[in-house]
């Protein structure tokens, strides 16, 4: 478990220092207490998890596909801090580690500086069958679902080796060129009447996404996702100048005491 721990930290404090070296530094006000909280109560989720499976007295059983899930979505929070497209923050849920929260900082596009909330949920057959990904944010998108938000993220994977940091760019990418590649009958549009406005009115279409980016961004939390922002406070002006410094990078940093510290 302090495994898993020191990988959620440095997945964190890795995108962090992404966010932060961008040109949007007011982005970053993610509370890290919060964060750090969140990180602990998942670890402690997967210790009641993982002592259920090796408890049960069944032998090999489903809870074997639960052991199976936990290792596979451990391996994916390795490729999170190395892999992972910039402007995202991405997280574990604190109640169900089978659930990510996530958000995009759009930096260009029509959609530049939107604040864009999402949800990954994994299945219990995951990698065998794909995650699901859903906008919590609403997003004016051909291919985002306008009442679920939903997004068919299955055209990112390669079919022998699923990573989660290719949805990440397959999202990316979608936001980035959203009037471009789109043609008529494509299975992955899910809003027609964003698709006809995209076609027939490419102008009011760009309008209407760039007012879809600014709402976003004047509100960037949403009551359904675990990730908050508030306001800069002197421990976020300590955190930010701690992180440009690189000191984080040495090999045996403990970030756990790092962030105890904090506290």
């Amino acid at each position: 478990m302090r495994r898993l721990s020191s990988i959620v930290c440095v997945e964190r404090c890795c995108l962090l220092s992404r966010l932060c070296s961008s040109r949007q530094p007011q982005l970053w006000y993610k509370h890290t207490t919060a964060a750090t909280r969140v990180s602990r109560q998942a670890c402690r989720i997967q210790s009641r998890a993982w002592t259920f499976v090796h408890s049960s007295p069944f032998g090999i059983s489903p809870s074997m596909k639960s052991l199976k899930l936990l290792y596979e979505l451990e391996r994916q929070l390795k490729l999170l801090p190395h892999n992972s497209p910039s402007g995202f923050i991405v997280t574990p849920d604190a109640k169900a580690l089978d659930r990510w929260f996530g958000v995009i900082f759009v930096r260009e596009s029509i959609y530049q500086g939107a604040i864009f909330h999402f949800s990954i949920e994994f299945p219990a057959k995951f990698p065998e069958e794909l995650p699901r990904f859903h906008f919590i944010s609403p997003v004016l998108h051909p291919f985002v679902h306008p009442d679920s938000g939903a997004v068919d993220i299955s055209g990112a994977f390669d079919t022998y080796d699923v990573r989660i940091t290719d949805a990440l760019a397959y999202i990316k990418i979608m936001l980035g060129f959203p009037q471009e590649g789109i043609e008529e009958g494509d299975v992955r549009i899910v809003n027609q009447e964003a698709y006809a406005q995209l076609k027939e009115s490419r102008e009011e279409f760009i309008k209407a996404a760039r007012d879809c980016a600014m709402k976003s961004a004047k509100s960037p939390n949403t009551p359904d996702s675990a990730i908050k922002f508030s306001r800069p406070t002197d421990m976020h002006k300590t955190l930010h100048e701690f992180i440009v410094s690189k000191e984080w990078t040495g090999r045996n940093f403990d970030w756990a005491k790092y962030f105890s510290g904090l506290e």
